[in-house]
């Protein structure tokens, strides 16, 4: 089946925080890619507090772009929080798909993405090479590692910023993480809850402009308390994750899949 037979309709959504710089090409990028592989769509911006012109940006784009919707924090509340506004705000069609304001990630993976949806329920990609600064990416190898120690997955890459979710999914799930753990979260608890999940490389290109909260001690900090108050949940009183199934996704190549091998993918662990 191909994405000319049965296009979805996709709520698209990206914060951003003193993002002025990559606002337009991100939203014109993601508008010209969604006009080809989505039935409807909307873009939604969530301004986190920009102190820049990330707003005023925003909002010229909405202005000139009737599927792109404007949502502005009074203040920087932080990246989980703006993926939780995203959340709530971005209601309107079948599939959910997040991404970051700093267009290190492409929306044009929706092109191969979107061949998957019929066979998924959560769709995560994992970045075939990280090109960030030494800090970050120690901080996302030991995040990846401690998520499968602790949960006891197989998941290649839970912290990539690049993922899709079922609007019913989402709306069954629970997600309480107000920090960076917010997506890896959502992947967790929606393969404890039985679901299908996905994961697909994608490529990963360079901050052209600021740069990354992610390696701030405050975003360290959260991040480890929602790993832990997660884990804390889930197990407490249970037996952990290989006690009960495996917490694992089908893993699917940068190019193409067939429904075949997409059809066999019910692994999810059931609690």
């Amino acid at each position: 089946m191909t994405v000319d037979e049965v296009k979805p309709s996709i709520s698209f959504f990206f914060p951003v925080y003193n993002d002025e710089r990559t606002i337009v090409q991100l939203t014109q990028r993601a508008r010209q890619v969604l006009l080809d592989v989505a039935q409807d769509f909307e873009i939604v911006i969530i301004n986190d507090g920009s102190r820049d012109r990330s707003g005023q940006v925003a909002d010229e784009l909405a202005a000139k772009y009737p599927e792109v919707i404007v949502v502005h924090h009074q203040g920087n509340q932080g990246y989980g929080r703006a993926i939780q506004t995203g959340f709530a705000r971005a209601n309107r069609y079948e599939w959910v798909c997040f991404t970051d304001g700093d267009f290190q990630y492409d929306p044009g993976e929706l092109y191969h993405i979107a061949k998957l949806l019929p066979h998924y329920d959560v769709v995560a990609g994992f970045r075939f090479r990280k090109v960030y600064g030494p800090l970050r990416v120690l901080m996302s190898a030991g995040l990846n590692w401690g998520v499968r120690l602790l949960y006891g997955t197989r998941y290649r890459d839970i912290t990539c910023g690049l993922k899709l979710v079922r609007r019913s999914v989402l709306d069954e799930l629970q997600i309480k993480s107000t920090s960076g753990f917010v997506g890896a979260e959502l992947v967790l608890r929606a393969a404890l809850a039985g679901y299908r999940i996905g994961e697909v490389g994608i490529s990963t290109y360079d901050r052209e402009f600021g740069d990354s909260a992610a390696v701030s001690w405050q975003n360290i900090k959260t991040t480890f308390r929602d790993l832990m108050q997660l884990r804390k949940e889930v197990f407490q009183n249970r037996p952990r994750a290989n006690d009960v199934g495996s917490l694992a996704a089908d893993h699917c190549s940068s190019g193409t899949v067939t429904a075949e091998n997409a059809s066999e993918s019910s692994r999810s662990a059931q609690l």
